[in-house]
Order: structure tokens, then sequence, then C-alpha cells
């Protein structure tokens, strides 16, 4: 019986204990996902069926304590996005200067943000251009001390104009994505 609480109480104390991230640091990635987008201009409002941009994501972050404070730029696009009544497909690019505040939960950091967005669309005959602002939440997971994947939701709201030809109209253009990132921190 003494054996058995032994090896049971050894077994306890070899554990290991999980270490605390640190987040600080500038870091670099790519992130995938599914979007749609919302076109609200001076004829209609048409929806855009859902889309799988790319992106690319640079940042810096700086933690005290528990909380974690940073700021990063996001750039996603992707060719092919359709919407109904139209013909051809459109290139859609979205960038993204975030501010993020986030909280140090071991592995796990679970943060905010508010952006500065831009969009862009594109076809052979439609341009149409657009900023506003962003807002979002996401968790990170630090796998080591320099790999991290996580995944993001944000929302976009932006106003801006379209070129149809020869006309320019108002446009609002909305938009939703959620994603999964994976980055290397320095």
């Amino acid at each position: 019986m003494n054996i058995l609480k032994a090896m049971t109480l050894s077994g306890i104390v070899l554990l290991p204990s999980v270490a605390a991230a640190d987040w600080s640091g500038f870091y670099l990635g790519g992130s995938t996902g599914f979007a749609s987008v919302e076109l609200d201009g001076d004829l209609d409002t048409v929806e855009s069926k859902t889309h799988s941009p790319f992106g690319v994501f640079l940042g810096y972050q700086s933690q005290s304590g528990a909380y974690v404070y940073g700021v990063e730029y996001a750039i996603a696009a992707a060719s092919g996005a359709e919407f109904p009544d139209t013909e051809g497909d459109f290139v859609i690019a979205y960038g993204d200067l975030k501010a993020r505040l986030g909280f140090d939960a071991n592995q796990f950091m679970p943060y905010g943000f508010v952006s500065y967005s831009a969009t862009a669309l594109n076809d052979s005959f439609d341009d149409a251009d657009a900023v506003g602002l962003g807002f979002g939440v996401g968790v990170d997971y630090a796998v080591s001390d320099n790999f991290v994947v996580g995944g993001e939701l944000i929302s976009r709201g932006s106003n801006g104009s379209t070129v149809n030809g020869f006309s320019t109209d108002d446009l609002d253009i909305n938009s939703s994505a959620l994603s999964l990132r994976a980055s290397y921190k320095f």
C-alpha cells in the first residue's frame, strides 16, 4: 500500500507543468478561411457567394502581466468570387490595420480587436473601393515558443464608391470572415 502511494505521489511530482507562453515580440504568418461580402449601392443590394481568401499578416505584441497588447497588419485576397446577376468573377482584396488586446491563458490567448479596414473589388468592367472600421475576436494557441496557430472572426463595414464603366456610384461594403491562422514568432 505504501509503495502504491509513493508511486502515485512520485508520478504527480514528475508530471510536466504547462509553462505560460511569452506572447511578446514580432510575428509573421498566413491565413485561409471563408468570407462573404454584401454590396449596398445606389440601385440595389447584392450578397456574394462564400469565397475563400488567402492572406498574410505581420504584427508586434507586448505582454504586461496577463494582458497582451499589439498591432497587426493583415492582407487577404480571393479570386473567383461571384455575385448574383453579374457576369464574370471578381477579385476581392482586404487590408486591415488592427489594434489587439488579449489575455494570457497559459498556452491560449483569447483576444479582441478593432481595425481600420479597406476592401477592394475588381472584375474586367467594375471597380469598387471602400474604407471603414472592423472589429473581431480570435484565439491563439502557442504550439511551441515560436509557432502559433489560431482562429479569427472579423466583421467589416466600409463606405466607398464603385465605377461601372463610365459612371460612379456610392457603395457600402459589409464583409465578414472566419479564418484559420498560423504564424512564426521571432
